[in-house]
């Protein structure tokens, strides 16, 4: 348990968090460490405004600190993942997954970043297998079948990467990326009216996404178009 006047300077840290003002967070929780150095969850808070700062090294350095005042905490593992994770040390953010997942092994959001480890890697089909973990956890936890469409895509397999973004969308379906994936899933397999649909939901939902006009451009090209494609290229640039 955190002492009281630590846990007033910690709130203070959530709260400024919540407001996305990480750096005085990270002032807030610096404080209540002076008063409670082995508080591990702080630690993990701090890693966590540091993360969202960029701060990617210093993360890790806050999550570490976690893990040595509690090696069970499992958000401390899931955070030093991430922060290796952003560094580009994939594999070492994989073992420091499977850590938290030994601890915490129905954390839909830890299987989910182990696959994209595993991506990270070339491993898709190991991946695949672990966004099916989370999936299997908590079914609407959308990022997951977002992720997975992406590995079946890397893989080739276009019937299964539509159906998992089209899975996602059921969940949100204004996620604009999901639509232009799938519209690219969907015009692999020459499903071109279809793939039509999503590339022009996701103008709907972010008309900014001007290069998906592109992809429009490229079908009515191959379906003899020409003019129309021509327009849509035009709207691309």
């Amino acid at each position: 348990m955190i002492p009281k006047s630590a846990a007033l300077h910690h709130d203070r840290g959530l709260a400024y968090a919540a407001l996305e003002q990480y750096r005085d967070a990270i002032q807030s929780y610096d404080r209540a460490l002076e008063l409670d150095p082995g508080a591990a969850e702080v630690f993990v808070h701090k890693g966590n405004a540091l993360a969202e700062l960029g701060l990617s090294r210093d993360a890790l350095e806050a999550f570490e600190k976690g893990i040595e005042k509690n090696p069970q905490f499992s958000a401390a593992w899931f955070g030093k993942g991430n922060a290796l994770y952003d560094l580009g040390k994939y594999a070492d953010a994989q073992a420091a997954y499977e850590t938290g997942l030994e601890i915490d092994p129905e954390n839909a959001i830890g299987w989910t970043r182990h696959g994209m480890s595993l991506a990270a890697q070339k491993k898709d089909e190991a991946a695949i297998e672990s966004y099916d973990r989370a999936i299997s956890i908590d079914p609407s936890f959308s990022i997951s079948y977002f992720t997975k469409g992406s590995a079946y895509e890397v893989l080739e397999r276009y019937d299964e990467a539509a159906d998992a973004f089209t899975a996602m969308l059921s969940i949100q379906p204004d996620f604009v990326d999901a639509w232009i994936h799938k519209g690219r899933a969907l015009q692999k397999l020459e499903k071109y009216q279809e793939a039509l649909t999503a590339f022009k939901r996701s103008i709907e939902i972010d008309p900014s996404r001007k290069e998906v006009w592109n992809d429009i451009g490229t079908i009515l090209d191959h379906i003899g178009k020409h003019e129309e494609a021509q327009i849509c290229y035009g709207k691309g640039r």
